[in-house]
């Protein structure tokens, strides 16, 4: 993997350089499965720019990558989940999905997805509501208003 694509990756996802940091290290916990501290952003920055991809983690991070990817799938999964069920609950095709400014806010609602960036949430929730637009025809806002439709 190039500096370059490793760039467009992590925007890509959405995630800026700490908070990739931080979601590598939920992907890769230490050999006795405790929690590895962050990468730190310098380091990110210094993998983007000119020192790049140390080898030893150059073969791996591709697939860390794709897990950070497939835990974004799972929380759009889980919104799309809270969209039908809201709309179909309240008999309306409108729903306000709960999006977040800060991580602990969201942690603290879905203590299962403690470590996670609330930006990748955000950015889920927006594909989650984009597809029940154009699958089912319910619109949904997401909103940081305080207003929960879990």
């Amino acid at each position: 993997m190039t500096p370059l694509e490793l760039a467009a990756r992590r925007k890509r996802i959405g995630l800026s350089q700490e908070e990739l940091g931080r979601c590598l290290s939920l992907v890769s916990p230490m050999p006795d499965g405790s929690s590895r501290p962050p990468v730190r952003q310098s380091t990110i920055a210094s993998w983007e720019g000119s020192r790049g991809i140390p080898a030893s983690i150059d073969l791996a991070l591709p697939g860390m990558l794709d897990l950070i990817e497939e835990q974004s799938d799972v929380m759009c999964d889980r919104i799309q989940e809270l969209i039908e069920h809201s709309s179909a609950v309240r008999n309306d095709s409108h729903v306000t999905v709960k999006g977040y400014a800060a991580d602990g806010d969201f942690w603290r609602d879905w203590p299962d997805m403690t470590g996670w960036p609330h930006v990748l949430w955000n950015i889920a929730a927006t594909v989650a509501i984009d597809e029940m637009m154009d699958d089912y025809g319910i619109t949904a806002t997401l909103s940081d208003t305080g207003k929960d439709e879990r």
